[in-house]
């Protein structure tokens, strides 16, 4: 025995992430390691799943919301208005819960509105 003990490797966590990355001590990748990955992975996207529910129960409940109000607001320029509030907030929400997919619709639909009042 040589006295000096071998020290295990010290994880790294990245920033933001969550991820714990284990280097390996002589540049090997065990099974452990890839199976440690992979469940990061589908940790990820479990994560991502539930933020997606969470964005579809807002979205639904603004649709709810807009069935039931439309019909008290005087006009349909009160209707378009909180129409673009409600654009604005969903746009905001999917961009906080990490669903792109919105983002993209709802900028575009914002931009087209602006563009339109821009015009008069």
């Amino acid at each position: 025995m040589s006295g000096e003990e071998k020290k295990p490797p010290k994880p790294l966590e990245l920033e933001g992430s969550g991820a714990l990355i284990i280097s390996p001590q002589n540049g090997e990748v065990t099974t452990a390691d890839e199976q440690i990955n992979e469940l990061q992975e589908q940790i990820s996207e479990v994560k991502d799943q539930a933020n997606e529910d969470k964005f579809l129960f807002f979205l639904i409940a603004v649709i709810v919301f807009d069935v039931f109000a439309f019909k008290y607001l005087g006009s349909i320029g009160m209707a378009l208005i909180v129409t673009f509030f409600e654009a604005i907030l969903l746009a905001v929400l999917s961009k906080r819960f990490g669903v792109e997919e919105p983002q993209v619709w709802l900028s575009a639909l914002m931009r087209a509105c602006l563009d339109r009042i821009g015009k008069k």
